[in-house]
This record gives C-alpha cells, sequence and structure tokens, in this order.
C-alpha cells in the first residue's frame, strides 16, 4: 500500500493489508481517522467479502466483518 501526498509530492510505501486484493471500493472521509477497505478481487479475480480499515495515526489495519453479499 502507497500513499501520495499533495503537499510534499512524495509516493510513501505503508504496511501491506491483511488481505491483498484488486478493484476493491475505499471509503475516506477528510478529518476522520480511519480509510476503509470494501471488498474486491482475490486471487484468480474471485469475489471477496473482506473488509479492513487504516489507522492513519498509528499505521495500522484492522480486519473488519465480512460483507453479507
Amino acid at each position: 500500500v502507497f500513499t501520495y501526498q499533495i503537499s510534499t509530492s512524495k509516493v510513501e510505501k505503508k504496511r501491506d493489508m491483511h488481505v491483498g486484493r484488486t478493484s476493491f471500493a475505499v471509503h475516506y472521509d477528510y478529518g476522520d481517522r480511519f480509510i476503509y477497505v470494501i471488498g474486491g478481487n482475490g486471487k484468480g479475480g474471485k469475489t471477496m467479502k473482506h473488509t479492513e480499515k487504516f489507522d492513519v495515526f498509528n499505521e495500522r489495519w484492522t480486519t473488519m466483518p465480512e460483507l453479507n453479499v
């Protein structure tokens, strides 16, 4: 996982998610502490129900409950 700092134009490497994925949804509300990563595709393009959140202050991933669908 990488972040891009607009103010400094720098890319920074962050901790990897617990579950690798592509084509996921992400939500971040400016001023909030967490970035939420929802679903996506896993190995072989299989649809995933996994969700995780990233604590931007402590730079730590936490596994969230799986999606129902």
